[in-house]
Formats: structure tokens, sequence, C-alpha cells
């Protein structure tokens, strides 16, 4: 059943943050259709959490693969990094 979720779903700019899943940030509508899943778009990176979205933009989490690492930062943990994604699911 589509309005069955493990947790309450509160919509904000129309969409509602239903989960991750697979490791994109799965938003629904107020039909319970899905409306934007954002990935972080690199391979070896996930999206770990996500926020609402207020003003077209939600913060996200990602983790995965030592980010600073690979553009040449050094004494950093990469494995985390923050950023706002659109409702397009653009970060």
């Amino acid at each position: 059943d589509r309005y069955c979720y493990t947790q309450p779903i509160f919509f904000h700019d129309g969409v509602g943050f239903e989960g991750i899943k697979d490791g994109k940030a799965i938003y629904i509508d107020s039909k319970g259709n899905e409306a934007i899943s954002a990935s972080s778009g690199h391979d070896g990176v996930s999206v770990a959490a996500a926020g609402a979205f207020y003003d077209g933009y939600a913060t996200i989490r990602l983790q995965g693969n030592d980010m600073w690492a690979e553009a040449g930062y050094t004494g950093m943990d990469g494995t985390t990094a923050y950023g706002l994604i659109d409702k397009t699911g653009a970060s």
C-alpha cells in the first residue's frame, strides 16, 4: 500500500523525503509517486542521508571513497561530504 511508510514523511516544496534506496535519496509527491531520485553522480559514492526541501534545495550527506584524496588534498577524511541538491536531483 502506498500510504504505509516506516517513518513520518513531511512535505515541503511539494515533495517529501521517503528514504535512501540503492545509494539514492528518494522523494515522493503528495500522491505517493516517486518525484525525485538523487544520486551522487560519482562511482563509489552514495547518498547516506538527506533532508527536506526548502526554497528548492535539500541537504545531502555523501559517503564513499576518499573524495578529497582523489581531488589532490591530503590530511582530510574524505569519506564523508555534504552538499545540496535541487529539485531535478542535481547536486
